[in-house]
This record gives C-alpha cells, sequence and structure tokens, in this order.
C-alpha cells in the first residue's frame, strides 16, 4: 500500500471514530436531556471512552507512528469541527 493510500485510510479511520464518537455523545445527553437517564448517560459515557483506548490500542497494536496517529486525530477532529457547524446551523433555523 503506498503512502497516500495509506494516509486517506488514517485520516477516514479518524472520521469514522469521531462519527462513532459523536453519536454516543448526541445520544447520552439526549436520554439525559429527555428522561433524566443520568445511569444511560454514564454508560454510554464509558462507551466512548472506550472506543478511543479502543482505538489507541489499535494504533499500538498496527504500530503506527506519530503520524498516523495525527492523521487519524485530524480525521476526528474535521468531524468534529462538521457535526458543530451541524449543530449550529439546525439551532439557527430552529430559532
Amino acid at each position: 500500500m503506498n503512502e497516500l493510500t495509506q494516509a486517506v485510510l488514517l485520516f477516514v479511520t479518524g472520521a469514522a471514530v469521531g462519527l462513532a464518537y459523536m453519536g454516543l455523545l448526541w445520544a447520552s445527553v439526549r436520554l439525559l436531556v429527555r428522561r433524566g437517564g443520568l445511569f444511560a448517560y454514564l454508560v454510554l459515557a464509558l462507551l466512548r471512552g472506550a472506543l478511543v483506548l479502543a482505538w489507541l490500542w489499535l494504533a499500538a497494536t498496527l504500530e503506527l507512528d506519530a503520524w498516523g496517529i495525527l492523521l487519524s486525530l485530524a480525521g476526528f477532529i474535521v468531524l468534529r469541527i462538521c457535526a458543530v457547524r451541524v449543530a449550529e446551523s439546525r439551532d439557527r433555523k430552529a430559532a
């Protein structure tokens, strides 16, 4: 696999982890606000932590260097920025 393909895969993998993380965060906040489900919120918080730890374990298992981890982190951050912008635009439309 050439370096460009590997870089794109690492970026997309980071974005996928970010998507799962943001989905769990959205679900946990939604449960907390609607039902006051503190237990469900805490369980989903543990799942988010486990997701990040699993990604770090996978990165260590694959023996990724610092650039590989940074590329994945960049994918995560780009997805987070997009999610915040989408949420802000929905809030503006709702107001």
